[in-house]
């Protein structure tokens, strides 16, 4: 029996993975992480991979390592320069950091604590748990269920799966990108936005459709959170609907941060970019002309206008809700473990959910607050649940 099994290997699970073993004293034969992917981090670097991102949203201090500091410190043993960093609070090149973010992979062997396979059930056993998986059961004293949206991209209702000239930025099943012509990128948040910028360089006509006029915001939920003051207060709620309540109104989706909303406006200044801002309420293709057609009914009410293009992109994020929502739901039965209306887990201060459970990520929702999600949510998971061991 392992001491600990995390399920779900991406930022947080890998991260949780090294802060258990470098930090928290436990035996490197006692843990595994098990996870889809036969690579750390494969989705995360897919996804960023294939979003434009250039710089990351998140400070330098946010990393894969336990020490703060130490993307900067490898940044400067190994001669990066100032190019890879960006103002406010010196945000990492995505290059330079999945550089570090593999050097910390490779310097404490964390790729060997992994079982690739799918964790399908949760079930309680003497001394427990036990998850039953495509790859076998694996029983364990302590399970952390670090998963995520990351395979659950958001489609709207008129969108087309089966034809190739509509493809999804984060979609998994199939790698289309346009090579050539015009592409209608649907969005209007930070991924619609790199997405356009990365398609006029590549030379590409870019039409952006959004539903709302550009947001700008330096991070994607209010940074007081990651500190002491909002958390207390936030702590300070004891129910879950108003714990959600401040979650949602301290999260900012659909939103840019300034470097990337510059950039964005001035192509969109210079015509290298079209902005139309409208509801789309029905899309269409055109085999004799190979192209696709858009039908966009302005904030007035006027129109619709057809959009026409050589292919379609969706950066529309990933869809709402508990991550492996099926997964929650029956653990929570077999285990009697409280979720809150919404179905997501009400964890204690340690993040222990049930007697043998913890979450983090999004599913630590309702104990993290608004920064859950992120690279500096992983390094408070970790914290509260070494406190508790």
């Amino acid at each position: 029996m392992l001491d600990w099994l995390i399920i779900g290997g991406g930022i947080h699970g890998t991260f949780l993975s090294h802060a258990l073993t470098a930090a928290g004293g436990v035996r490197r034969e006692a843990i595994r992480v098990i996870d889809p992917w036969d690579e750390p981090l494969y989705l995360w670097r897919r996804h960023t991979g294939k979003c434009g991102m250039v710089f990351l949203r998140s400070p330098s201090s946010h990393n894969l390592d336990l020490d703060f500091r130490a993307l900067r410190r490898y940044a400067r043993v190994a001669g990066v320069g100032a190019e890879h960093f960006v103002e406010p609070y010196a945000r990492p090149s995505l290059e330079l950091f999945q550089r570090h973010a593999a050097h910390v992979l490779a310097e404490f062997s964390l790729a060997d604590l992994r079982v690739t396979g799918r964790a399908r059930r949760v079930v309680r056993i003497r001394h427990g748990a036990r998850v039953e998986t495509d790859a076998g059961a694996i029983d364990a004293r302590n399970v952390i269920l670090a998963v995520s949206m990351n395979e659950a991209a958001s489609y709207p209702e008129w969108w087309s799966a089966t034809d190739r000239r509509f493809s999804h930025v984060f979609e998994l099943n199939r790698d289309v990108e346009p090579l050539s012509g015009t592409v209608l990128i649907v969005g209007g948040g930070i991924t619609a936005a790199q997405k356009a910028l990365e398609s006029v360089a590549t030379g590409l006509k870019v039409i952006v459709v959004s539903r709302h006029d550009v947001r700008e915001s330096k991070f994607d939920s209010d940074p007081c959170y990651i500190g002491p003051k909002c958390r207390r207060f936030f702590l300070s709620v004891r129910d879950s609907v108003e714990r959600r309540r401040i979650i949602s109104s301290a999260r900012y989706p659909g939103t840019i941060p300034p470097d990337v909303l510059n950039a964005f406006r001035s192509a969109v200044a210079r015509g290298r970019i079209v902005l139309k801002v409208g509801d789309i309420t029905r899309a269409s293709s055109d085999d004799s002309t190979g192209t696709v057609n858009l039908s966009v009914v302005a904030r007035d009410g006027t129109g619709p206008d057809i959009i026409t293009g050589d292919h379609v992109v969706l950066a529309t994020g990933f869809k709402t809700g508990p991550p492996a929502s099926e997964l929650v739901a029956m653990t929570a039965r077999d285990f009697g473990a409280p979720l809150a209306p919404d179905g997501y887990p009400i964890p204690d201060r340690t993040l222990r959910w049930t007697d043998c459970i913890r979450v983090t990520g999004e599913l630590a929702d309702m104990e993290l607050g608004p920064p859950s999600k992120n690279i500096i949510g992983a390094h408070h998971a970790a914290r509260l649940i070494l406190s508790s061991l």
